[in-house]
């Protein structure tokens, strides 16, 4: 179709995503980025809906496309995690790691680093099953921001690594 409006463009992106049509709501996306003179506001919208629709191909696709053209914004911050989580579902943990090692060399809060290192901690848990360098990312994470879900998550997951270890006296101290 020839819409141009960006109105209409959402709404065809959107009924293209829930019809599993996520090339045709791509192509709406960007469309709707070039009218908007590129802030980057659908395609981030195209991967946060193909995100939360558990389509995680789709989902990397947007956020790729998206961080490959800004590396600022409000939206930086969220895209960047839905990459890496995207990839983790995905099962391609060695990507997922590349993309978490990067939120935390660019990202500048204390929080997203803590969160990129708590999804670092977790893959090296539960897909490359490296329960030792997973317990030193949450050990960062626990002693550099003592708060927030980062922090109860590595406080939570550190004794099972220690478990997954056989070192059943750090993992009972850690408790």
């Amino acid at each position: 179709g020839n819409v141009n409006s960006v109105r209409g463009l959402k709404l065809l992106m959107s009924h293209a995503i829930k019809a599993g049509e996520y090339d045709a709501a791509f192509g709406y996306a960007i469309r709707q980025d070039s009218i908007q003179k590129g802030q980057g506001l659908p395609i981030f919208d195209f991967a946060r809906q193909c995100f939360d629709r558990k389509a995680y191909g789709a989902a990397v696709r947007g956020a790729e496309y998206a961080l490959s053209r800004y590396q600022s914004g409000p939206f930086l911050a969220e895209i960047s995690f839905r990459h890496a989580e995207a990839l983790a579902k995905l099962g391609r943990p060695e990507e997922a790691l590349a993309a978490y090692q990067n939120i935390a060399a660019k990202l500048p809060t204390p929080a997203d680093r803590s969160d990129a290192y708590c999804g670092m901690g977790e893959l090296y848990l539960d897909q490359i099953n490296d329960p030792r360098k997973a317990a030193i990312y949450f050990d960062t994470v626990i002693t550099q921001a003592p708060r927030g879900m980062s922090y109860l998550k590595a406080v939570r997951l550190t004794p099972l690594c220690y478990m997954r270890l056989g070192d059943y006296a750090t993992a009972e101290a850690r408790l």
